[in-house]
C-alpha cells in the first residue's frame, strides 16, 4: 500500500497533517503516542517519545497502516493516552520530542 497523505482541520485550530503510517501489531487509540522503530521499519506505542500520534481507533492483527497525526499542528495534551486508552501524563521530554517532530501539545 502506498503511503497516503491527508489534510484536515486539526483539533485546536489551523491545519492538521495526517498520514497512514505502517505500525506494529497492537490496538491503537486516538491520542496514542508513537515512536519509529528502525528494526522492523514501522511505528509502535511509546510512553516517552512522540514522533506521531494515532488518529483512529483500530486493532491490527498483523503489521498494517494506522491514520496518524504527523506534523504541522497542535494536539491537546490532556487527550494523550497510553496503550490501554487511559490518560497518559505528558512529560517535558515528551513535549519536546513532539515539538521537534512538528506537533505542539497544549
Amino acid at each position: 500500500m502506498a503511503e497516503q497523505v491527508y489534510t484536515a482541520e486539526r483539533p485546536l485550530a489551523g491545519n492538521l497533517v495526517t498520514k497512514k503510517l505502517l505500525c506494529q501489531i497492537d490496538t491503537y487509540y486516538v491520542g496514542m503516542p508513537l515512536d519509529y522503530d528502525t528494526s522492523p521499519d514501522d511505528y509502535k506505542y511509546s510512553a516517552t517519545v512522540i514522533k506521531a500520534i494515532a488518529y483512529e481507533n483500530i486493532t491490527l492483527a498483523a503489521q498494517g497502516y494506522v491514520l496518524c497525526l504527523v506534523s504541522g499542528s497542535e494536539f491537546p495534551s490532556a487527550d494523550i493516552v497510553d496503550d490501554s486508552d487511559d490518560a497518559l501524563t505528558v512529560t517535558a521530554d515528551m513535549e519536546e520530542s513532539a515539538r521537534s517532530n512538528g506537533i505542539i501539545l497544549r
